[in-house]
This record gives C-alpha cells, structure tokens and sequence, in this order.
C-alpha cells in the first residue's frame, strides 16, 4: 500500500480491494469504518483518511447512526463506508440488513454525513447494500 492511489475509492471494488491489501478479510469478524473524503481531480473519487474497528464481541452490538456521525467527526471527514467482515457468511444481505442500511445512510444524512455504502465481504464473496437497494429499485 505504498502508492498513494491505493487509497483512492471510486466504488466498492475498490474499497473491498483495499480491505483485502491491508489484510482485514480474514478468520475474524470485524467491522471497519473507513473515513473518506473527496479527491481533488475527480469529483466521483473519495481518498482513504482513516478507519476505526470492531472486533469480537463488539460486532454483536448494534450500531446506530449516531454512532457514526461521532466517527465521522472524530476522523474529520464527511463521508463513511461500512464494511462488515463475516468469514463464514456467503449469502447476500438480508431484506432487513437493507433497510437498517437504509435507515443509517437516512440518519447520518439528516446530520451531515454521507454514508455511501455498508458491504459485506467475506472470504470468497462481497456485496454492497447500495448496489442492492439501486437494483431493488431498478
């Protein structure tokens, strides 16, 4: 991860290909906020500006948008992207883990924070809650 171009997220290709240069996809659950904000050359691009984890125990807790929004501010970036790392999970999101999406993007919106994605990524598979709330409504 030396080029600084590996830091660049223009879709969740690219944020699952991060996660896995910097080997969080592995044996162990976790979740990983990756703090972003926009590049300066391309207006659709976001740049990697920092993360915060959970591991163990505390990937079973909820997390509200509230939460969030306190780690986006902590991290000084306006937009986030969750990524939920579930080695023994191969199977798509469910329709309530869309929605709970949904209901966080719509809470850390009405606070000034984008959520521009929740992927769920595996061993072998990953999938992102936006790309499926956009095929849903397509």
């Amino acid at each position: 991860m030396s080029d600084p171009s590996d830091l660049v997220i223009t879709g969740p290709s690219d944020v699952v290909a991060f996660l896995r240069a910097c080997g969080a996809v592995g044996r162990d659950r976790a979740e990983i906020l990756l703090g972003l904000a926009l590049t300066e050359t391309d207006p659709l691009a976001h740049v990697v500006c920092g993360a915060a984890i959970r591991t163990g125990a505390d990937c079973e807790r909820p997390i509200d948008h509230r939460q969030l929004v306190d780690l986006a501010d902590e991290l000084v970036v306006g937009a986030l992207v969750l990524a939920a790392v579930t080695p023994n999970a191969p199977r798509p999101p469910s329709r309530s883990e869309i929605e709970r999406f949904v209901s966080l993007r719509r809470g850390c919106a009405d606070e000034g924070v984008a959520m521009l994605d929740w992927i769920v990524v595996t061993e072998r598979h990953w999938w992102s809650m936006r790309e499926r709330v956009i095929h849903e409504a397509a």
